[in-house]
């Protein structure tokens, strides 16, 4: 397994990546690198959360890319040229400021409307995030939600089959 944190990278490092590693791991097969993005937007910064996330996925065996953002103007900039360049976000919301992280994610949307997006908050207000996330999180994070979270993202969908007049037909989920 492939894991690191890449922290205070932009997005084009993302978008170009691939493991470059020693040639005992270039003749395996490499797994899909996923592409994670982390945007804090608080100046103190959450290391916490960040290695709850790193645990998780060290847990999980999951070949991803870790990297922190400080505002959200510096994750929506590249993301608006390349929407995608990464597989999941990971929004902290700071205690009031709710809507500016519900802004973000209504102005994500007009360009990347697929992208996963989890909140991370300190308080669950309905009214404050009438918007299309994946999911929220609540401070502190707790690792076993988290791990759902990312099975969810990380897993590829299963199709759905349906039989019909005696043959099989394979529906791709995000085709429905």
């Amino acid at each position: 397994m492939i894991f690191c944190t890449i922290r205070n990278l932009g997005l084009a490092s993302l978008r170009k990546s691939g493991y470059h590693g020693d040639s005992m791991m270039q003749r395996k097969k490499v797994a899909r690198l996923y592409r994670i993005a982390y945007c804090d937007g608080s100046p103190m910064g959450d290391g916490q959360f960040l290695d709850c996330l790193e645990k998780v996925l060290e847990k999980l065996s999951r070949t991803c890319l870790i990297s922190h953002f400080s505002d959200c103007g510096s994750l929506l900039a590249p993301l608006e040229q390349y929407p995608s360049a990464c597989d999941l976000v990971f929004l902290d919301v700071p205690k009031g400021e709710e809507e500016t992280g519900a802004a973000f994610v209504r102005r994500l949307r007009r360009f990347a409307p697929r992208l996963p997006v989890v909140l991370i908050c300190s308080t669950f207000e309905p009214a404050d995030y009438a918007i299309q996330s994946l999911h929220y999180l609540l401070r502190p994070v707790s690792g076993e939600r988290l791990r759902e979270i990312l099975l969810y993202v990380l897993q590829p969908p299963r199709p759905l089959l349906l039989r019909q007049s005696g043959s099989m037909q394979v529906v791709p989920l995000h085709q429905i």
